[in-house]
């Protein structure tokens, strides 16, 4: 992870808070539909973050930070649904949309939304856990492709001024 610590994470018995909250995320957000869409962005299913709907496995001592992270990632990555799917379909111009994988694309949602919503976490620790998740949810390809297509995608959006980093380290 190139010596970044994820400061909204506790290290826990070798998982760590946002990784956990990350995964259950992904897992969450491909039940949706084929396209990890829903209804509404501000009415996400009845009971979505109730007790056996979204429930994380317990392993902190305080799951509200868990349960907050994965609701922000959630809302934001449905919240720019639209947005999301126009960048990643302008970088991804010599592919084939149909023959994306499904998770790929749902990656690079979540990446695009914890990039430019979360301040505290840096590009590199956000870039290099969502590729992780790439390799343990989707193809054996996958972890080039969601590399190249994240990495891409943060430059432009840096350069857009789209991701603002804060904090000891992190300011732009």
């Amino acid at each position: 992870r190139d010596g970044v610590a994820d400061p909204v994470a506790a290290d826990l018995g070798g998982r760590r808070l946002a990784d956990h909250a990350r995964e259950q995320f992904a897992r969450h957000q491909a039940a949706l539909d084929g396209r990890g869409n829903v209804v509404s962005a501000h009415d996400p299913p009845e009971g979505f973050y109730e007790k056996g709907s979204f429930e994380l496995i317990p392993l902190y001592k305080d799951e509200s930070d868990d349960k907050d992270f994965a609701r922000k990632l959630f809302s934001q990555t449905i919240l720019n649904n639209e947005e999301f799917e126009k960048a990643i379909s302008e970088r991804t111009k010599n592919w084939d949309v149909e023959r994306i994988a499904l998770m790929d694309i749902l990656i690079l949602k979540m990446a695009l939304a914890e990039l430019i919503t979360f301040p505290n976490i840096p590009v590199k620790v956000s870039i290099n856990e969502f590729i992780d998740i790439s390799k343990d949810f989707s193809t054996p390809k996958s972890k080039q492709f969601v590399n190249g297509i994240i990495d891409r995608l943060a430059i432009d959006y840096a350069k857009e001024g789209r991701i603002v980093k804060v904090g000891r380290g992190l300011i732009n």
